[in-house]
């Protein structure tokens, strides 16, 4: 799935996996602000127009709020892939942004056993192989 003629160092390897790092704690953070967000502007839209609520287009804020919470999560989401990408020189993840943050671990592994490396836990730094 990688290219083998590609050798990485360890400290680009370890890079990659502060990358994935910050793409989940980045996830873990965009879900539940976006969500209060979105209960806020239902609230709020409830107060400009009180039985029903502000419709725009024919949605209330909530739901644009929870949408544009979904689109901020998928932005992100792509926009680490793509520095996974980059920093892994892999043109499947270019390919297939999403599909290839699943495929960060995998080649990350593959390339650190080529140095005698593995991952630490919730992707760490490498540390050698015992």
């Amino acid at each position: 799935m990688s290219n083998n003629n590609d050798p990485s160092t360890v400290e680009e390897l370890n890079a990659v996996l502060r990358l994935g790092r910050r793409m989940a704690i980045g996830m873990y953070s965009i879900i539940p602000i976006g969500f209060v967000l979105a209960l806020i502007l239902a609230i709020v839209g409830n107060q400009f127009n009180k039985p029903y609520g502000l419709y725009i287009a024919g949605e209330g804020l909530g739901t644009w709020g929870v949408g544009f919470t979904f689109i901020a999560l998928l932005l992100d989401m792509y926009w680490i892939a793509f520095k996974l990408a980059k920093a892994l020189r892999n043109p499947i993840i270019f390919v297939m942004p999403l599909f290839g943050i699943m495929l960060t671990g995998t080649v990350v592994t593959e390339r650190a056993k080529k140095l005698n490396m593995k991952p630490g836990f919730f992707m760490g730094p490498l540390k050698p192989i015992d």
